[in-house]
């Protein structure tokens, strides 16, 4: 299992999205809350003495949307949890071994024209293929 199959099954055991973790933007119509994320093949490492090792890192961006921003800080909230679990552990089922996952501080919008409340996640991943 690659790691965005991986990061899509973790991120589909929030319970209050119920399986709603898409890629790139939703299908129109979509009942919030649901989670939206990037991600990248992301950049081999290259070291000058063995070339390109088998490790990557790789880097993208968790969008969670709700209706309400109570909701939306509580599945912050576990999806912060879930991101610091994924640290030395596989991920998914079969999925890469993260060696370090980092992610930047949430960042809070409110969606006027949809009336939505959205927070952006900054992560990055490092983990050998």
């Amino acid at each position: 299992m690659d790691f965005e199959a991986a990061l899509t099954m973790e991120l589909k055991t929030v319970p209050e999205v119920e399986n709603r973790v898409y890629p790139l933007t939703a299908p129109e119509k979509t009942t919030s809350p649901y989670i939206i994320y990037t991600s990248s093949d992301g950049l081999r490492v290259n070291t000058v003495t063995n070339g390109y090792l088998p490790d990557k890192s790789v880097e993208g961006e968790i969008n969670i949307i709700a209706p309400r921003y109570s909701t939306m800080k509580q599945i912050t909230s576990q999806v912060i949890d879930l991101l610091v679990s994924m640290s030395q552990r596989e991920i998914g089922t079969g999925g890469p071994y993260i060696n370090e996952m980092i992610y930047e501080k949430p960042v809070e919008l409110y969606e006027a024209q949809v009336n939505l409340y959205r927070c952006l996640i900054d992560y990055k991943a490092h983990f050998k293929e």
